[in-house]
């Protein structure tokens, strides 16, 4: 299947993180600069206004006695067309205060909102008292406002592209509760945007390049995360195909299990049984042929059949759960389970080292660590050349189990030659239940002419 074999197509992560990655990074980034330029704009207006204010205010000492008198005199005008109603001395005045600075514009309103006086003439007797500023700047407080204009400008376009900072500034008399007219001037700060926008298109160049530098970064971590993914996933795919290949094992090793059983059923204790039933009814058939053979008839035949019969259902039950595992735990089992293994193979020595208690070990894994140790013992007492056995279970880096054994005394046998002695398959084959368990198996040689298999349980 293609699932197995390109696992990288199937968790198809870095296409997709790629293209959501890097429409985020740009949002990021737009974000960034929109925040860096509001920025600017409210620092360039809160400096510009603090400047303007204080120009403003010098202006005003060096005309404020002229201007009073005309905005005193312009109060009720409504209409004013041109300059010339403009007293010359304060016209003087306002161009010589004007004169080196940053000043570009000036405009000069009656409490009504009309303007007296403008720098651009045309200005001159326009209704501004709609303007929000100036009733701002009426009420006795400072308006200002920004005419911004820079490479990324993309709307409120005018008609010009001046950057400028109009500030209203009132107008006291000494002891009115409201100002007597409004100041307004036009401070140029193109200079100031210009330099501005040279260093936003240097932020934004360095905030795409760390934005590039983090994206490669992060596709770089999802790519080895998606092969620490495949490999892990490959690495799932074998394990399921080797419990596969084990619950196979195990279903056939049950199999084979029960047949057993049935052949023993079948074989021993039903044959002893048979032969019985068959003299049992030849007595009772001779009896009520001559009753008078009743004191005669003997037992001797069938006794040691029924009795054979009894043991053999005995020796099977044993064979597949002991009672003992039950009543007396697993440590006294096992250690019984090796005396009856050494009584059948005589001189052989089995030791068994057991350092744990019933407690230490999980009821599930009380029954798995017989059957194998069963199993191996029977498996390696019915192999010819076995000599001394040791069965161990210890608590080291976990719960282990260990079978270890070597050759038997006076065998000529070693290395490879002594490697093929014991079947190895089969006797390994009695450990998969170990592996089925959560164990992790190992059969190793670690002295010449040893064999050692070893489970451990990290519980």
């Amino acid at each position: 299947m293609k699932g197995e074999h390109d696992p990288i197509e199937q968790f198809g992560f870095a296409r997709l993180y790629a293209f959501v990655s890097l429409a985020a990074l740009l949002v990021a980034a737009a974000a960034l600069a929109v925040l860096h330029r509001e920025l600017s704009i409210r620092t360039i207006v809160e400096f510009g206004e603090q400047s303007n204010v204080t120009v403003a205010r010098t202006v005003l000492h060096e005309i404020r006695p002229e201007l009073e008198d005309y905005l005193r005199a312009g109060e009720a005008v409504t209409r004013i067309a041109t300059t010339e109603s403009v007293p010359p001395g304060l016209l003087s005045l306002i161009q010589a205060s004007l004169k080196d600075t940053a000043i570009e514009r000036v405009k000069i309103y009656n409490r009504n909102g009309f303007v007296l006086y403008s720098t651009l003439e045309h200005e001159i007797g326009t209704d501004d008292s709609q303007n929000p500023r100036f009733r701002g700047a009426i009420e006795g407080n400072v308006r200002s406002k920004l005419r911004y204009r820079d490479p990324f400008s993309l709307s409120d376009r005018s008609d010009t592209d001046d950057n400028l900072i109009e500030t209203y500034v009132p107008v006291w008399e000494g002891g009115e509760s409201q100002p007597s007219g409004v100041l307004e001037i036009y401070t140029d700060i193109d200079h100031l945007v210009h330099a501005m926008s040279r260093n936003e298109l240097l932020i934004f160049a360095g905030i795409a390049l760390i934005m590039v530098i983090l994206y490669g970064f992060l596709l770089l971590v999802v790519r080895r995360l998606e092969q620490m993914i495949a490999s892990q996933r490959q690495t799932i795919l074998e394990r399921t195909r080797v419990l596969e290949v084990l619950s196979t094992r195990m279903l056939a090793a049950e199999e084979g299990e029960r047949r057993r059983v049935a052949w023993e059923l079948h074989e021993d204790i039903a044959q002893n049984l048979s032969a019985a039933k068959i003299r049992v009814e030849a007595l009772a058939n001779a009896v009520a042929e001559n009753p008078s053979l009743v004191g005669g008839v003997s037992s001797d035949g069938v006794l040691p059949l029924v009795q054979d019969a009894i043991r053999d259902v005995r020796a099977l039950a044993m064979d597949l759960r002991p009672p003992g595992l039950d009543d007396f735990g697993l440590v006294a089992t096992t250690r019984w389970l090796c005396r009856e293994a050494e009584q059948l193979r005589g001189q052989a020595e089995i030791t068994p080292d057991i350092a744990v208690r019933d407690a230490d070990v999980p009821d599930p894994l009380k029954s798995i660590i017989f059957r194998i140790t069963q199993q191996t013992l029977k498996r390696l007492v019915d192999t010819p050349g076995v000599g001394d056995i040791r069965v161990a279970l210890k608590r080291e880096k976990g719960l282990q189990l260990t079978v270890d054994f070597g050759a038997e005394a006076g065998a000529e046998k070693n290395g490879p030659e002594f490697a093929t002695l014991p079947d190895e398959r089969a006797i390994a084959a009695f450990w998969e239940r170990a592996v089925l368990s959560g164990a992790a198996f190992s059969a190793t040689h670690p002295d010449k002419g040893r064999f050692c298999y070893q489970a451990t349980w990290m519980v």
